[in-house]
């Protein structure tokens, strides 16, 4: 929970045929959390649901009238197959996942979240969130590569010089700006496992700090595999500098444009200019293939989708008059097969034989 300590809100979305152990279980664990949790419950439509055993809960909430929740519950249960065809549960799904920190389900509850596309949406639209800030900071380090060539070109006079100084300042805010980028939850994109905390900060005199970890969070996208979301902001931190030692982005573009004030060009710049962007458009490639995974994990969940709702169609279509029909006949068949060989063992020749 972020420092704040505010009070959120838990959505249990019930449907018919719900496993109770998969409702209460979770409300068990989560209920320890006191005040700093409150939990509710939704249905299609407002009041009693049965569940699958039998008891029933009562939905606090239709869809019509839910609150944005903070955290989403699934649970699972026997009657998933027909919540699976109810599309106002699968709309409902996808907006309140939009909007929530959190989408969480138990047992085949996760077929309803794969069915919504709630899992893969959330996490695409993270890494595209990231890939978007990656994109930016690209973009931003290709200007300062020009203007760093035009900065270093001799007959340009200190007029010149300040001028172009003056646009690199600019970019260095851009650039904090860019690293500091949050997504949809408010989460910061470049913090590892510090995604509530700012991540960078400059003391205006060229000192650039990076207040998060090299952590990654990982989050499930299938039953067993998962998908890095998010990087750790050293991504632009500590690479090696042209003149020796390490330098970080915000130091580089910083540095570039004091000289230029000064007058003087900065050789060095566009070596460690060049070295950032490396890095940057192999960070863009593993992100790329990171969304190209989920893609195909969605394409593996809708040909499960396809083939439950399949064998669902071949259950509910049978015509039981005719099956039944069918298997008395086969009985009967069987009965008088029974009944020819009582009497053929009867026979002399038969005895003999044995």
């Amino acid at each position: 929970m972020s420092d704040d300590k505010k009070t959120r809100t838990l959505g249990a979305i019930v449907f018919d045929g719900f496993e109770l152990l998969d409702l209460y279980g979770p409300l068990e664990m989560f209920g320890s959390l006191g005040p700093d949790l409150r939990i509710e419950t939704v249905s299609e439509t407002r009041g009693p649901v049965r569940s699958g055993p039998g008891p029933e809960t009562v939905a606090q909430h239709g869809f019509a009238d839910a609150p944005d929740f903070d955290l989403i519950l699934q649970p699972g249960g026997a009657g998933v197959f027909a919540a699976l065809e109810s599309e106002a549960h699968l709309d409902f799904l996808r907006r309140a996942a939009a909007t929530a920190e959190l989408t969480l389900s138990v047992c085949n509850g996760s077929a309803l979240l794969a069915k919504a596309g709630v899992r893969h949406v959330s996490v695409y639209n993270q890494l595209s969130e990231e890939e978007t800030a990656l994109q930016g900071m690209e973009n931003l380090l290709q200007r300062v590569r020009e203007l760093a060539v035009q900065g270093n070109n001799d007959p340009l006079g200190v007029e010149g010089r300040s001028a172009i100084a003056a646009e690199i300042r600019q970019h260095v805010d851009s650039f904090l700006q860019l690293a500091n980028s949050q997504d949809a939850n408010g989460e910061y994109v470049f913090a590892g496992f510090q995604s509530q905390t700012t991540p960078f900060s400059h003391d205006g005199v060229g000192n650039f700090s990076y207040h998060g970890d090299s952590g990654q969070r990982l989050l499930k996208i299938g039953d067993s595999r998962e998908v890095a979301v998010g990087d750790p902001g050293s991504i632009f931190m500590d690479f090696a500098a042209a003149g020796g030692g390490t330098t970080n982005v915000g130091e580089v573009l910083y540095k570039l444009a004091t000289n230029l004030e000064a007058g003087n060009g900065d050789p060095d710049a566009l070596s460690d200019i060049d070295t950032a962007l490396g890095s940057l458009l192999n960070l863009r490639a593993k992100v790329g293939a990171r969304m190209n995974a989920i893609d195909d994990q969605k394409d593996a969940n809708d040909a499960f989708g396809l083939a439950v709702t399949t064998v669902r169609s071949s259950l509910e279509d049978l015509d039981y008059a005719e099956a039944i029909s069918r298997f008395n006949q086969q009985l009967t068949a069987l009965q008088a097969a029974q009944q020819s060989f009582i009497k053929i063992q009867d026979m002399s020749l038969f005895n003999f034989l044995r």
